[in-house]
This record gives C-alpha cells, sequence and structure tokens, in this order.
C-alpha cells in the first residue's frame, strides 16, 4: 500500500530475484517462465489473468472448455498483481481459490498451482460492498510503503539512475530455489510456537475486543477489528516462518512483532496497531528476577545505621495541650477573651484586685486599655465578669516522638572520624554497594545475552522493538542505578569533614566512641578516653588526659600499661598512649587551674631522662615536681598527641 512512485512495483518484482529459476547466464530474467506479472484494472478479463481459452478443445468432440494456462497465473511460482483492487469481482473471485488452496478450476479438471508467492501493490484499500472482503483476508502480510524522508537516501534514489539488478558473488551463493521453499514447508510446522508467544497473541486478541467494545475506538466507518480464525493460522505461520528462518526452533517476541502487519483492516485500524503492538510485547517483555527488594530493605536499614552512628538523638517531646491564653498589660496577667455578645477581643485579669477583699477582676478593652472592674466567676472556659467571656486557648502542639535530628551531627576527632569511617563503609556501606553493582552487572549481561538474536533478526524491526522488549531489563537497571544513588546520598551525610571538630579547645571531651563533646558537657565518666589539657602553639599539638586510675599498680609495668591503653578502640585510634614528661605535667597543671575542668589530684608519674630506674611525678594538689624512685606507687596520667 502507498502512494503512487514508492517503488512498490519494484520491491514485489525483487521477491522474484530471490531465486535462481529467474535467472539466466547470471543475469536476472523472467522470459523461462515461472514469474507473472499483470497490470490490473476494470477492463481486465480472465482471459488475461488464467489464459485464453483452448479454441482447438471447443471444437473436439465432445467439445471441452479449457484455458492454456502456461505463462499465465494459475503456472507461475512468483506472481505480482499490480494495482489488484481496480479489476472486476470475476477475476478477484477467481483469485481465492489459487490463493487459498492452490488450485484452479481449468474446465473439468482441477489443477495444482505450483504458486510460492503472491504479492499485490496498490494505492488505495478495496471498496467496500463489492464482495472483496474475502480475498482481502488473504492477503496476510499488508505493509504501507511511504515516500523516502532521508535527504542522503532521497539523492541516491534521484541520482542513481536506471541500473539493472546487479548481484554480488555473495548475493549469489546465497540465492534460494523454489524448491528450497516447498522443502522448508514441513520443517517450518515444526518450529514450536512458545509460550511466550502464545502469551502475546492472547493479549493482542484481548485488546482487540477490548477496544471493540468501547466506541471510541472503532474505525471512522464503524467497523470492528475482525481477524479470522484462519487468518491467525496464517499469522501464526509467518511467525513460525520467521523464526526458522532465522535459525530458530521457536517463535520469539522479536518475531510477533510482524504481527502488526497482520491485524489491521482500515486506515485508523493501521494506524492504531502499532502502539497495540507495542503496548503488548512490552508487558510481555524479557525480565530478570533481581534482588531490588531485598536491596531497598538494606538501605533502610542503613540508613537508621547512619542515624544512630553518626547523629544524635533527640529524647520524646511530650504533646502539649491547648492553654488558656495569657497575656501581660501593664504588670498584670490577663485572659485573652471573646466577648460574646460581639466577638471583640477583651482582656480579664487573672487575679483579684489589689487591696480588695472581695473577687473583683480588672477589664480591659480591645485596645488593651483600662475599662473597668467587676465580680468575677469562672465555669470552665465561661467568665462573668461584667460581660460574658469565652477564654480564647492557645493551639495544642502534637507529641514530637524520640528521633535522631537530621541537621545534628555527632562531632568526631579526625582519626577516629576516618578509622569508624573505614569500618563502617566496610560492614554497612561497602556491601550493598557491591551487591547493586553485581546485579546491575548480572542483568547487562542478561540484556546482551537476549538483544543478540533480537537485533540478528532478519525480518522485524530491531532497533524499534528491541528497546521495548528489554524494557523490564532496562527499567531493573534504572531502578537499581537509583537504589545506588540513594544509598550514596544516605553515605554522604556522614562521609564528608563536616562532622570532623579539626580545632578544640582546652578541657574538651572526647569519648570513646570517637565523638567529641563541648568542655562542661555531662558525660558519665566511663565513656570519656580523653579531655583536651594541653595545647601548644598550633592547633596539631593538642593531647589527650585519660581519667582511669591504675591501683595496684607499680612504675615498672608503666610503659607497658600506656602501650596496651585503649586496645578496645578502632586503630590507630587505640595507638600512641604514652607516660607524659615532667614539662607536659606542668603545662597540664597550668592549664587545669586556668580552666578549672580538670579537677586533678594526688601525684601523677611522668617519663624520666635522668637516671636508670628513676622518674619525675607531679604533685597536683601543690604544683609541685620532684624526683623519685621506683619504691614508690602513684597513679599513672597518660597522654595522646590528638590527629588533627
Amino acid at each position: 500500500m502507498g502512494p503512487p512512485g514508492t517503488a512498490k512495483s519494484m520491491i514485489s518484482r525483487r521477491i522474484a530475484a530471490a531465486f535462481k529459476d529467474f535467472y539466466k547466464d547470471g543475469k536476472f530474467t523472467t522470459e523461462n517462465g515461472g514469474y507473472f506479472e499483470y497490470l490490473m484494472n476494470k477492463f481486465s478479463t480472465p482471459d488475461e489473468i488464467c489464459g485464453p481459452v483452448d479454441l482447438s478443445a471447443l471444437n473436439e468432440k465432445p467439445s471441452r472448455y479449457n484455458r492454456q494456462t502456461e505463462g499465465y497465473l494459475p503456472s507461475a511460482k512468483v506472481a505480482f498483481l499490480d494495482e489488484i483492487w481496480k479489476s472486476g469481482p470475476a477475476i478477484l473471485n477467481t483469485l481465492l481459490t489459487i490463493i487459498n488452496e492452490k488450485k484452479f478450476h481449468n474446465g473439468k479438471n482441477v489443477e495444482k498451482v505450483p504458486l510460492v508467492s503472491l504479492s499485490s501493490a496498490s494505492n488505495e484499500l478495496p471498496e467496500k460492498n463489492r464482495g472483496l472482503e474475502a480475498l482481502w483476508d488473504r492477503f496476510i502480510l499488508r505493509v504501507f510503503v511511504n515516500p523516502v524522508t532521508n535527504e542522503d537516501d532521497f539523492f541516491k534514489v534521484v541520482d542513481d539512475g536506471n541500473k539493472e539488478l546487479v548481484l554480488t558473488d555473495e548475493q549469489k551463493s546465497a540465492l534460494l530455489e523454489i524448491s528450497d521453499v516447498e522443502k522448508w514447508q514441513g520443517e517450518i510446522n515444526k518450529v514450536v510456537l512458545s509460550d511466550e508467544a502464545k502469551a502475546v497473541i492472547t493479549a493482542i486478541r484481548q485488546e482487540l475486543t477490548m477496544l471493540n467494545a468501547d466506541g471510541k475506538h472503532k474505525s471512522e466507518d464503524g467497523e470492528n477489528y475482525y481477524v479470522s480464525d484462519r487468518r491467525w493460522k496464517k499469522i501464526v505461520h509467518i511467525l513460525k516462518t520467521s523464526a526458522f528462518l532465522n535459525g530458530r526452533d521457536s517463535v520469539d517476541l522479536m518475531d510477533c512483532s510482524l504481527i502488526e502487519y497482520a491485524i489491521w483492516n482500515t486506515d485508523k485500524q493501521h494506524d492504531e496497531v502499532g502502539g497495540i503492538v507495542e503496548k503488548i510485547l512490552k508487558q510481555n517483555g524479557i525480565g530478570k528476577s533481581t534482588a531490588i527488594g531485598d536491596i531497598s530493605d538494606q538501605i533502610d536499614e542503613f540508613k537508621d545505621s547512619v542515624d544512630e552512628k553518626w547523629f544524635e538523638f533527640v529524647d520524646e517531646v511530650p504533646a502539649k495541650p491547648s492553654e488558656d491564653k495569657i497575656v501581660t498589660i501593664g504588670n498584670k496577667k490577663c485572659y485573652e477573651c471573646t466577648r460574646n455578645s460581639d466577638g471583640e477581643t477583651w482582656y480579664v485579669g487573672v487575679g483579684e484586685r489589689d487591696n480588695y477583699s472581695s473577687s473583683y477582676h480588672n477589664i480591659y478593652r480591645p485596645n488593651k486599655e483600662y475599662y473597668d472592674y467587676y465580680s468575677f466567676t469562672r465555669t470552665g472556659d465561661t467568665i462573668r465578669c461584667n460581660w460574658d467571656f469565652t477564654v480564647n486557648k492557645t493551639k495544642p502542639v502534637p507529641a514530637v516522638p524520640a528521633h535522631y535530628d537530621e541537621n545534628s551531627q555527632k562531632l568526631f576527632e579526625p582519626v577516629a572520624k576516618k578509622t569508624l569511617m573505614e569500618a563502617f563503609d566496610k560492614e554497612e556501606y561497602t556491601p550493598i554497594v557491591e551487591q547493586i553493582d553485581s546485579e546491575i552487572a548480572d542483568l547487562q549481561n542478561f540484556r546482551a545475552e537476549n538483544e543478540k538474536p533480537f537485533t540478528e533478526n532478519a525480518f522485524a524491526n530491531a532497533s524499534r522493538y528491541s528497546p521495548i522488549l528489554l524494557n523490564k531489563i532496562d527499567e531493573s537497571i534504572k531502578i537499581l542505578e537509583d537504589k545506588k544513588l540513594k544509598l550514596k546520598e544516605q553515605h554522604e551525610r556522614y562521609a564528608s569533614d563536616s562532622n570532623v571538630k579539626s580545632d578544640f579547645d582546652l578541657c574538651d571531651i572526647i569519648l570513646k566512641n570517637g565523638t567529641f563533646k563541648k568542655a562542661k558537657s555531662k558525660v558519665a565518666e566511663s565513656d570519656i578516653i580523653a579531655k583536651v589539657c594541653m595545647k601548644g602553639d598550633t592547633t596539631d599539638s593538642a593531647f589527650g588526659i585519660a581519667w582511669e586510675k591504675f591501683n595496684d599498680f607499680d612504675f615498672k609495668r608503666a610503659k607497658k600499661k600506656a602501650e596496651e591503653y585503649g586496645k578496645d578502640f578502632s586503630e590507630p585510634y587505640n595507638s600512641g598512649w604514652m607516660l607524659p614528661t615532667i614539662e607536659q605535667l606542668k603545662q597540664i597543671y597550668e592549664n587545669s587551674h586556668e580552666k578549672n575542668d580538670f579537677d586533678l589530684s594526688g601525684k601523677y608519674w611522668s617519663s624520666s631522662t635522668k637516671g636508670k630506674g628513676a622518674a619525675y611525678y607531679f604533685d597536683f594538689d601543690v604544683g609541685e615536681a620532684d624526683y623519685t624512685t621506683l619504691d614508690h606507687e602513684f597513679n599513672i596520667l597518660l597522654i595522646r598527641k590528638l590527629a588533627l
């Protein structure tokens, strides 16, 4: 189908050019017979299509009525009837038996027609009410041919000249024989109509039935979609043929895209069927089970872990019910009220007037100027004080459940943040990322495996239908990529340096979990690993002080104890603990007096550089340092350089 001058005839003739039977001396020719072509019109006669009457047979005794069919349609293997719908009913009805049963009634004889391909061309559909529906139904594939739209292709057409068909050696080796097609019929019938193909056919049939029931989708002339059982049988044969010629033993989804060319009857239906087939193929496209649901749950759990690990917890705030609205006028507290008589806002004093023994309360105008005083009574929210008032109420405040505050990150000591984040990522974040990447890779491999037969289909429009058939896989990949972005968003909530405390003040507190608290924050002593007790000229020389007291302990074991301190913390946050020098102890003493926050007392050992087996100690009670020997026992102070 198509307008004049769009190569409909050339395309039809090229079907014959696919067979060796029509070549002589390497050139395509139809002179050897087996090919029939005719331009039909309303004056065409059966003689022109089926052959002239055999006059000699009429003169025989008894006479016979036969046609000389040699060289005409009944003897053709490949035929092309141009402008078929312009011919008369007599010729067209003769074609029904030839096309459907491959038989021609020649007088009393029934001749077998060797036809393997019949194509026709027209720029119009068959007219209604001419009895042509049965013949129209015989044409299984119906294809619109439009003018060339691509400019490069257009100039190739108009500037190429009229060249005869010339085949390459490779094309010549691929030519068919009519006998090949005849042999293939048995093999084609063995091709399996897959469950996927059956599901598509069923869905298309149901869709057409639904459209027929919906008046809005009927064709312009009121005709419903109708695909006969005979036609569906032919359509299935087309699908099997496609599978067979593509080297497969079962019909796949791409073969089913050819249904688009076989189920329309009118112009409007032709415009609709492409969308119908696309819709059904998309619904029945290739899919693969994934762990998307499990990954979604893991991301939700990961968010909870991020909240708990990296953000501050806010206690529950109980609901606050409505309360009386109280305002202050002068130095008097007053109820904000609505005067019942006119709805104006007035104010009535909460307490009695000064120097009055009876219950009199002040009354204030809407502009808060004093008005007068009257005796006061209250029943529920109603006040009677000269007039009747209703006490205005505040809005109730709903309860806020306990939660992690999105805007309140925990602050961390730098190395603690680094090591804790490495451990957290390894345990919580990286496994989910790896699972998502693995799922995407599996889907991409699965897509490539299934795309190959689709793109190699010799007959279907792969560039159009392949993305549709693989849409479910593409959607799964997109969902997983979105999940990965969502996961990354959660990761970025804590992965930046925004929650790192890189400049500590004296007396700031470092907890065992690596977080930071300001000086004098209320923190359990058992949660503290160190306080900032010494700072040098630059911010990278702060020191921490260990509050733990080591009882029943002598100085000989001090070094080992310092090395072992903090083993329950992440590496390297657990290392670097040492005994302070006497100079450092003095600095700590001065800082403790300056900040008054260390609460240091007693004598603490420090490392010694004078004499073997001896050490300094510092008395925090009096601020004095002294030299001592090994037989003294004191609590041990440890310090550690912080990573800033």
